[in-house]
């Protein structure tokens, strides 16, 4: 449920579940430091196997020193996406913000959260949707509006929800683009019963946890 063609193999669930494991036995202090500073607790990090990629299995060479972020599923990992936890401009470090194997494909994060509640919501990013389950909220991240385009069938794994609460990335940018909102207006266009939270000027899910409180975000869904 909610990936697209490119499902690994068996082998390959093996191989990245394996290696999830172990950059969860490898987190450090230091990472462990840079997710509560954004509101996730360890808790949380641990449920959603958060690790640290200290020794790169073989092809992950380029995401050593990052933060892992496993696509955990209930056949296993399908995906590892690593994230810089450094305090520096990525791009001007001369390297991406985030990283992945290559040839991995494209998913939906977090679909253990898919279940029969009666609601649901909906954030851009990983450590957002992290961020709301920590308000106690179940979440799937959406990675982008290229990918919920190029994944047709992704709106029919909502279907079932009397409610999707979709928290829009309020990030306006120079000319009056706010890529964030026309995400989340994709998205609601794609979907019955969704709902789009407005948040504050140039906030996201995790910046409003940290500010505001987890009581916020829930509120900000009426529950």
């Amino acid at each position: 449920m909610g990936v697209d063609s490119s499902l690994p193999s068996y082998t390959q669930i093996q191989f990245l579940t394996n290696a999830a494991n172990n950059y969860l036995l490898s987190m450090t202090p230091e990472a462990a430091g840079y997710l509560l500073a954004r509101g996730i607790t360890k808790d949380v990090a641990r449920s959603a196997r958060l690790g640290f990629i200290a020794e790169p299995e073989i092809g992950h060479e380029h995401m050593e020193g990052m933060l892992s972020i496993p696509y955990m599923t209930r056949s296993g990992c399908v995906n590892i996406k690593a994230r810089c936890i450094q305090d520096h401009d990525c791009k001007a470090a001369g390297h991406p913000k985030y990283s992945g194997p290559h040839g991995s494909g494209t998913f939906l994060y977090n679909v253990m959260d898919f279940g029969d509640q009666e609601s649901i919501c909906i954030t851009e990013g990983e450590l957002d949707t992290l961020a709301l389950k920590v308000a106690g909220l179940n979440s799937i991240a959406v990675p982008g509006v290229a990918a919920w385009k190029a994944n047709k069938h992704w709106p029919v794994c909502f279907s079932c929800y009397q409610r999707v609460y979709i928290f829009a990335d309020n990030d306006r940018k120079e000319g009056g683009r706010n890529p964030g909102f026309d995400l989340a207006k994709r998205i609601a266009d794609s979907i019955d019963n969704a709902v789009i939270i407005s948040l504050p000027p140039n906030e996201d899910v995790s910046t409003c946890l940290v500010k505001y409180g987890a009581g916020y975000l829930r509120d900000k869904a009426g529950l």
